[in-house]
């Protein structure tokens, strides 16, 4: 044991006398150091960029309540949908390529989450040609979902495919979708 106690120290001594006397290979050592870092803080930490649409269109809503509401940066607005009705969807649209990592869906109205019908099961389409569904909980807290597919989009629907009742609702209602693309 102190044997190899030994040769390490005299290992580490010889190193530091090197990278000190070559600055070239300690900069090269040091870089590749810091590359590694870098890979493994992003794994365990990754962070992310919000991704925001230039533009956003819908297939339905009830005034005053649009679509657009779920991209407006606010929790307290919502987007409403009479029902019945077809499939409620909502694009957004980009002005260039984006890749998307993952979704926060803000899902029913926060302030009377129980009176309206929330989504459920929504089927993504992306520009590429790619598609995915994803599947919520009925739940009044945020939703962090993977997005899958959505590499090199200008645009994204998301369509309702299927709803949590309520009683006596007569209108469906979201009320955000935040977009999020990963740091590399």
């Amino acid at each position: 044991m102190a044997l190899g106690r030994n040769v390490i120290a005299v290992f580490l001594v010889v190193g530091a006398g090197l990278g000190v006397a070559f600055a070239p290979a300690r900069n090269w050592v040091v870089s590749r150091y810091d590359r590694v870092e870098h890979k493994i803080s992003h794994l365990i930490h990754p962070s992310y960029t919000p991704v925001h649409a230039t533009r956003i269109t819908w297939s339905t809503a009830t005034p005053p309540h649009p679509a657009s509401n779920v991209a407006d940066g606010y929790k307290n607005t919502f987007w409403s949908v009479r029902l019945p009705t077809q499939l409620p969807s909502v694009t957004f649209h980009f002005d260039k390529k984006v890749s998307l990592n993952k979704a926060i869906f803000y899902d029913g109205d926060g302030h009377n989450y129980q009176a309206t019908d929330r989504a459920d099961a929504i089927h993504v389409v992306y520009s590429n040609g790619h598609a995915s569904d994803i599947s919520l909980k009925d739940s009044v807290d945020p939703q962090t979902v993977s997005l899958s597919g959505a590499k090199d989009i200008t645009s994204v629907t998301f369509e309702i495919t299927s709803m949590y009742r309520s009683a006596s609702a007569t209108h469906l209602r979201l009320s955000e979708i935040e977009l999020f693309h990963l740091n590399v």
